[in-house]
């Protein structure tokens, strides 16, 4: 049976320790001047500055980049409660003229990603970077999966494959499969180690 495709970006779900993720986040500031749409789920790098409370900004990451961590979730904008997405150059007032989001930057997390192609087993233990694809305005969710393409054992390439999500939906052997991934490379952590040989 064919998987479903679902992408919503990457969720954290566990820690490399063993340990579960305890929802702990860090408060983060997208500026106004990012012209980029930013959804929960997305990979956000460090942007240099910070807002006049010292919250550093962040922007959406580009395949590549150097990822300090995962929108978790977003405070509320109060001229539209039913906002559950970051849109290009907000600018809200109560939040220095920006958005305020909540990243988990654990360079240890575990997440849950979809993978765009078909990836095999044998890729358990390779590294790969991310393709950033168009978030939903709708959900809330961004467009982010990991990039089979980039399938190698490279240490600059971003994430670790660490294994294939357990359920019953969800074959590792064919397309739109879910995949357990963690940071090879992090703002807060490693600059990238070689991955197992594909």
């Amino acid at each position: 049976m064919a998987n479903v495709s679902r992408v919503n970006g990457f969720r954290p779900v566990g820690m490399i320790n063993g340990g579960s993720w305890m929802g702990k986040v860090n408060k983060y500031w997208l500026p106004a001047g990012d012209g980029t749409a930013t959804f929960v789920g997305d990979i956000v790098k460090l942007d240099g500055t910070a807002d006049l409370d010292g919250y550093p900004s962040v922007i959406q990451a580009a395949a590549g980049n150097t990822p300090v961590g995962v929108i978790v979730w977003m405070e509320p904008n109060p001229l539209d409660l039913t906002q559950n997405y970051r849109p290009a150059s907000q600018n809200l007032a109560g939040q220095n003229s920006g958005r305020w989001v909540y990243v988990c930057d654990d360079p240890g997390v575990i997440m849950e990603v979809q993978g765009s192609g078909t990836a095999t087993i044998t890729s358990i233990g390779s590294n790969v970077d991310m393709v950033v694809g168009a978030g939903s305005t709708a959900t809330g969710q961004s467009g982010m999966q990991i990039d089979f393409t980039t399938d190698a054992n490279t240490s600059t390439l971003v994430f670790r494959i660490m294994g294939s999500v357990k359920r019953p939906d969800n074959d590792p052997t064919i397309a739109n499969a879910k995949w357990l991934v963690g940071f090879n490379v992090h703002q807060y952590g490693s600059v990238g180690v070689t991955g197992t040989t594909v």
